[in-house]
């Protein structure tokens, strides 16, 4: 789509030089505007979401003694803190709330494994999880 709304504000550009040579009053090209607009906010949330997805994935192959829950942490805070600073008009968006969500799982699923790399944890606590959790 950038090549085809390139060439359209090329076609603009090309309007309004004409229009100036005749004195005549031409469009604002609103709708243009903002699709070029929306597009790149589109590419600055979906750059955020490959980079969360890429981290969470990596995360996800981590052996268990290997995982840096503070470190985990600190990077979706961070993630948290980069997605609320994006440009409000995402907020409406599918993808925006989906990876909202995404980063605030992923902080609550933290807590619960930090919890579970307590050295206090026995192996009867595991017994006990694993029963709860069918596993």
């Amino acid at each position: 789509y950038h090549e085809e709304i390139k060439g359209m504000e090329q076609d603009m550009a090309s309007l309004m030089d004409s229009a100036g040579l005749f004195e005549v009053n031409i469009p604002d090209f609103k709708q243009l505007k903002q699709c070029r607009k929306e597009i790149k906010l589109l590419k600055t949330l979906w750059d955020y979401i490959i980079i969360v997805r890429s981290s969470i994935d990596d995360w996800k192959t981590t052996l268990w003694k290997d995982i840096n829950v503070e470190q985990m942490d600190l990077d979706c805070k961070k993630f948290a803190k980069d997605i609320r600073a994006l440009d409000k008009e995402m907020r409406a968006w599918d993808a925006y709330t989906g990876l909202e969500n995404v980063v605030k799982n992923m902080l609550t699923s933290l807590r619960a494994v930090s919890e579970l790399q307590n050295p206090a944890i026995r192996d009867r606590h595991w017994q006990q999880l694993m029963t709860a959790t069918k596993v």
